[in-house]
Protein backbone atom coordinates (compact mmCIF):
# COMPACT_ATOMS: atom_id res chain seq x y z
CA UNK A 1 0.00 0.00 0.00
CA UNK A 2 0.81 3.57 0.26
CA UNK A 3 3.98 5.01 2.26
CA UNK A 4 1.86 6.85 4.07
CA UNK A 5 -1.59 6.19 5.21
CA UNK A 6 -4.33 6.50 8.48
CA UNK A 7 -7.04 3.76 8.49
CA UNK A 8 -9.85 4.96 10.54
CA UNK A 9 -13.15 3.15 11.47
CA UNK A 10 -16.47 4.82 11.26
CA UNK A 11 -19.92 4.21 12.51
CA UNK A 12 -23.17 3.53 10.38
CA UNK A 13 -23.87 7.25 11.67
CA UNK A 14 -20.26 8.07 10.21
CA UNK A 15 -19.10 9.27 13.57
CA UNK A 16 -15.39 8.85 14.19
CA UNK A 17 -14.86 5.70 16.24
CA UNK A 18 -10.92 4.87 16.52
CA UNK A 19 -7.54 4.90 14.38
CA UNK A 20 -6.72 1.12 13.01
CA UNK A 21 -3.61 1.58 10.99
CA UNK A 22 -1.04 4.46 10.60
CA UNK A 23 2.13 4.25 8.83
CA UNK A 24 3.56 7.56 10.44
CA UNK A 25 3.24 6.11 13.87
CA UNK A 26 3.23 2.95 15.27
CA UNK A 27 0.67 1.97 18.15
CA UNK A 28 0.01 -0.86 19.90
CA UNK A 29 -3.12 -2.75 18.89
CA UNK A 30 -2.93 -1.44 15.42
CA UNK A 31 -4.18 -3.29 12.21
CA UNK A 32 -1.10 -5.28 9.68
CA UNK A 33 -1.00 -6.15 6.54
CA UNK A 34 -3.41 -3.28 4.77
CA UNK A 35 -3.89 -4.26 1.44
CA UNK A 36 -5.76 -2.54 -1.53
CA UNK A 37 -6.89 -4.28 -4.45
CA UNK A 38 -8.19 -2.78 -7.81
CA UNK A 39 -9.89 -5.40 -9.46
CA UNK A 40 -10.00 -5.04 -13.64
CA UNK A 41 -13.58 -4.00 -13.54
CA UNK A 42 -12.37 -0.86 -11.36
CA UNK A 43 -13.84 -2.22 -8.02
CA UNK A 44 -12.00 -1.79 -4.98
CA UNK A 45 -11.29 -3.81 -1.89
CA UNK A 46 -9.54 -3.80 1.47
CA UNK A 47 -8.46 -6.22 3.66
CA UNK A 48 -6.20 -6.06 7.18
CA UNK A 49 -5.40 -8.08 9.93
CA UNK A 50 -6.29 -7.25 13.54
CA UNK A 51 -4.72 -8.98 16.70
CA UNK A 52 -6.94 -9.90 19.57
CA UNK A 53 -4.28 -9.39 22.21
CA UNK A 54 -1.56 -7.29 22.96
CA UNK A 55 1.46 -7.04 25.05
CA UNK A 56 0.87 -4.06 27.39
CA UNK A 57 4.05 -3.13 28.69
CA UNK A 58 2.39 -1.53 31.52
CA UNK A 59 0.51 -4.63 32.79
CA UNK A 60 3.44 -6.44 31.83
CA UNK A 61 0.98 -9.03 30.26
CA UNK A 62 -1.41 -9.70 27.32
CA UNK A 63 -4.71 -7.87 27.21
CA UNK A 64 -7.57 -7.62 24.87
CA UNK A 65 -7.49 -5.00 22.01
CA UNK A 66 -10.38 -2.53 22.23
CA UNK A 67 -10.69 -2.44 18.75
CA UNK A 68 -11.62 -5.82 18.22
CA UNK A 69 -15.20 -4.52 19.78
CA UNK A 70 -15.02 -2.02 16.92
CA UNK A 71 -15.28 -4.45 14.30
CA UNK A 72 -19.25 -4.70 13.19
CA UNK A 73 -20.53 -5.34 9.78
CA UNK A 74 -21.38 -2.26 7.28
CA UNK A 75 -18.69 -0.08 9.61
CA UNK A 76 -17.35 2.62 7.51
CA UNK A 77 -13.22 2.50 6.64
CA UNK A 78 -11.83 5.67 5.87
CA UNK A 79 -7.91 5.40 4.21
CA UNK A 80 -6.55 8.44 4.28
CA UNK A 81 -3.31 8.79 1.59
CA UNK A 82 0.02 10.98 1.95
CA UNK A 83 -1.72 12.94 -1.32
CA UNK A 84 -4.71 13.78 0.79
CA UNK A 85 -6.89 11.41 -1.22
CA UNK A 86 -9.57 9.69 1.09
CA UNK A 87 -11.31 6.43 -0.11
CA UNK A 88 -14.13 5.03 1.92
CA UNK A 89 -14.63 1.49 2.38
CA UNK A 90 -17.88 -0.33 3.99
CA UNK A 91 -16.72 -3.58 6.20
CA UNK A 92 -18.16 -6.40 4.29
CA UNK A 93 -17.18 -9.63 6.41
CA UNK A 94 -13.87 -10.69 8.95
CA UNK A 95 -13.04 -14.52 10.03
CA UNK A 96 -10.50 -15.53 12.83
CA UNK A 97 -7.87 -16.66 12.37
CA UNK A 98 -4.68 -17.44 14.06
CA UNK A 99 -0.87 -16.60 12.89
CA UNK A 100 1.89 -18.03 12.75
CA UNK A 101 2.71 -17.25 16.46
CA UNK A 102 -1.00 -18.48 17.00
CA UNK A 103 -2.03 -15.13 17.96
CA UNK A 104 -5.98 -15.18 17.46
CA UNK A 105 -6.22 -12.33 14.62
CA UNK A 106 -8.99 -11.12 13.01
CA UNK A 107 -9.21 -11.02 8.85
CA UNK A 108 -11.38 -7.67 7.72
CA UNK A 109 -12.61 -7.99 4.27
CA UNK A 110 -14.08 -4.48 2.97
CA UNK A 111 -15.29 -3.13 -0.46
CA UNK A 112 -15.57 0.21 -1.95
CA UNK A 113 -18.51 3.03 -0.35
CA UNK A 114 -19.52 3.21 -4.10
CA UNK A 115 -20.38 -0.29 -4.61
CA UNK A 116 -21.85 -1.01 -1.78
CA UNK A 117 -24.25 1.94 -2.25
CA UNK A 118 -24.49 1.13 -6.04
CA UNK A 119 -25.25 -2.60 -4.59
CA UNK A 120 -27.96 -1.21 -2.26
CA UNK A 121 -30.02 1.21 -4.31
CA UNK A 122 -29.89 -0.98 -7.82
CA UNK A 123 -29.45 0.26 -11.11
CA UNK A 124 -33.01 1.11 -11.28
CA UNK A 125 -34.11 -1.07 -14.26
CA UNK A 126 -37.37 -2.04 -15.42
CA UNK A 127 -39.04 -3.68 -17.85
CA UNK A 128 -42.14 -3.56 -19.46
CA UNK A 129 -44.25 -5.90 -21.91
CA UNK A 130 -43.77 -3.49 -24.66
CA UNK A 131 -40.05 -3.18 -24.32
CA UNK A 132 -39.93 -6.81 -24.18
CA UNK A 133 -40.67 -7.16 -27.75
CA UNK A 134 -39.32 -4.13 -29.45
CA UNK A 135 -37.85 -6.46 -32.40
CA UNK A 136 -39.63 -8.41 -34.59
CA UNK A 137 -39.65 -12.31 -34.43
CA UNK A 138 -37.13 -13.98 -36.64
CA UNK A 139 -38.66 -16.15 -39.10
CA UNK A 140 -36.05 -17.10 -41.35
CA UNK A 141 -35.68 -21.00 -40.68
CA UNK A 142 -32.05 -21.34 -41.70
CA UNK A 143 -31.20 -19.05 -38.83
CA UNK A 144 -30.64 -21.09 -35.82
CA UNK A 145 -31.14 -17.80 -33.56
Amino acid sequence: MDSKLKISIYSHDDEYIDLLYSSDKEFIGQCTNPILTVNANGAKTLSLSLPLKYFDTKQEDYVENPRWDYITNQYKIRVEREDEATEEFVLRDYSETHSDGDQLMIDINCMSLAEFELGQTGYNLSFSEESLYIYPDNVDPSDPD
